[in-house]
This record gives structure tokens, C-alpha cells and sequence, in this order.
């Protein structure tokens, strides 16, 4: 989906910083109407030729250079999802921000917000789409809207890609289940300790035993879904189910996933490297 607490000790020394699922926009707001075009600077770019190379690395300085407004501006840079999807592929999400201070009062200023998402393989380009987000009021409270400004795909990327993915789980992958940030892996999270959606639906596929569930989950392209798979069948496993030896096979294939987990415990969100998340859980079920 093209579209996030204090822990414990042990998750504190394996989590390297906080995730924050909000994100600040534009300070200037207008009604449906978009905050601001870019500057004659990045007008006078051409914006087609972002990407052409589809490499990794030119893709992310074309797109820093097409936003700046002088050469000497600094453009920040954030990754808001990046993970390996199967057999090196990776999906990522990043955030740029372009800030304009106040000519004539220093603590006002306007964040220009911008977001890549991206498939790669070996730092190859299979698929961009880039997109400005703008600030709204619809219906008299505050939103955002996506403006996409340029999307390109490699076909033979795409089938590699999906051949991969069906090569491993046995499954097709869903290409709107990617750029998923909706969900999130955790127990008691936020100050009323609220549990998420995800951990709610989990206990209730243990208490029925809902094995064909958890397995369409273990077998999805959203980690944290597939972190909750683990964990809910090595529950049912110590009630006497019998885990068959292909999934296993599956718990250390995603086990061994390089990239980061969304993940909340306490007051804090943070995400995690996925190898870890599975040892905690392979832990709390007294697996090695």
C-alpha cells in the first residue's frame, strides 16, 4: 500500500533510533490548493531526466539536485521504510525536506516535503515513484495530498521480482500490499498501553487456532505481518500444533532479512532490524 512506550531493556540495545510516524509539512496551508510550485531554480529542471539511469545512487542525487534552489541549499534526507522484500530485493521510502527560513523572522519557516518510493536490486532501479506532499484543509481540518511528479518502471525488473517472491513463499506477490506503513509489530503500545490492530487480530487467531491465517501472513510482503505469523505460531506450537518444516524453512528465510521493522512497545515507536525482532520472538517461545 503505497501510502508507524518506553521499551524494554533488551529492545533499547537493538533498536539504533525512534521512529516517528508524523511528519511535518509546509507551514503555509491553503484549501485544496497546493502550498507552493517550485521555484524558478527547480522549474528550469528538467524533471524528466530524473531516474533515466535507473540506478540507486543517481536516482537519489537527481532528485536532491531538482529540488534544491541553490547548489550550496542542503536537502534532508530520511528513510522511512527500507527492507529487503526476498532474494535481494528492496522496497524504501524516502523523505526529503527542503526548509526555507524567514527573511525577516528566524523562527518562522516553511518545510517543503517530498517522498521516493523505490524498488531495487544490486542498487539497480526497477521501479520510482516521486511525489510532493502538500499541506490541505479539507473540510476545514488539515490533510495531505500526494502530487505525483514522476513514476517510471522496468517491466523485466517487475518479473524477476515477482518470480522470486512466488519462488520462495509460494505465493503471488501483491503489489499493493508494498510501501506498507500501516502496520505495525508491538504489544501495549501508546500511554493507555492500547495494544495495535495487528496484535488484537493475533491473539484471536491463537485462541481459534487459525493456522491458514497466520500462514497468509507469514507469507505476506509486510514484515511486521510476518513477525506476528512467527510469533503466533510458535504460541500454537507450544499448545501442541505441529509447525510444518517448510515454514520453518519460511521463519528463516525472514530471519534472515536485511533492513528494519516498525515496531512499539511502551510510548515509543522505533524500528528495528528484522533479525533481531525474530530473535526476541524466537526468545519469548524459548526457541534458539
Amino acid at each position: 500500500m503505497e501510502n508507524s512506550i518506553p521499551p524494554s531493556n533488551t529492545m533499547v540495545s537493538i533498536c539504533d533510533r525512534l521512529f516517528f510516524s508524523f511528519h511535518r509539512q509546509a507551514a503555509v496551508i491553503l484549501v485544496l490548493v497546493t502550498i507552493s510550485s517550485p521555484t524558478v531554480f527547480s522549474q528550469n529542471k528538467d524533471i524528466q531526466a530524473i531516474g533515466e539511469a535507473m540506478l540507486y545512487t543517481n536516482l537519489v542525487s537527481d532528485i536532491k539536485y531538482w529540488i534544491k534552489e541553490s547548489p550550496e541549499e542542503a536537502i534532508k534526507q530520511e528513510a522511512i521504510l527500507s527492507r529487503e522484500l526476498v532474494n535481494g530485493f528492496f522496497e524504501e521510502i524516502i523523505q526529503f525536506e527542503r526548509r526555507v527560513q524567514d527573511s525577516i523572522d528566524e523562527n518562522i519557516g516553511t518545510i517543503f516535503t517530498y517522498k521516493l518510493n523505490v524498488l531495487h536490486r544490486s542498487k539497480r532501479v526497477g521501479y520510482f515513484k516521486l511525489y510532493k506532499v502538500e499541506s490541505i484543509l479539507s473540510f476545514g481540518k488539515p490533510g495531505q495530498l500526494n502530487v505525483v511528479l514522476k513514476t517510471k518502471t522496468n517491466n523485466l525488473f517487475k518479473t524477476k521480482m515477482y518470480a522470486a517472491y512466488n519462488d520462495t513463499y509460494k505465493q503471488a506477490l501483491k503489489w499493493e500490499d508494498l510501501f506498507s506503513t500501516g502496520v505495525v509489530y508491538g504489544a501495549n503500545c501508546g500511554m493507555a498501553g492500547i495494544n495495535p490492530k495487528y496484535k488484537s487480530q493475533l491473539d484471536s487467531l491463537i485462541k481459534y487456532t487459525d493456522t491458514a491465517r497466520l500462514d497468509q501472513w507469514l507469507r505476506s510482503s509486510t514484515v511486521e505481518l510476518q513477525l506476528y505469523a512467527i510469533d503466533g505460531l510458535l504460541a500454537l506450537e507450544k499448545q501442541g500444533i505441529v509447525i510444518k518444516p517448510y515454514t520453518y524453512f519460511l521463519f528463516d528465510r525472514i530471519r534472515t532479512k536485511k533492513g528494519k521493522a516498525q515496531t512499539c512497545s511502551g510510548c515509543v515507536y522505533m524500528q528495528c532490524a528484522i533479525s533481531e525482532q525474530v530473535d526476541i520472538i524466537y526468545k519469548k517461545h524459548g526457541k534458539e
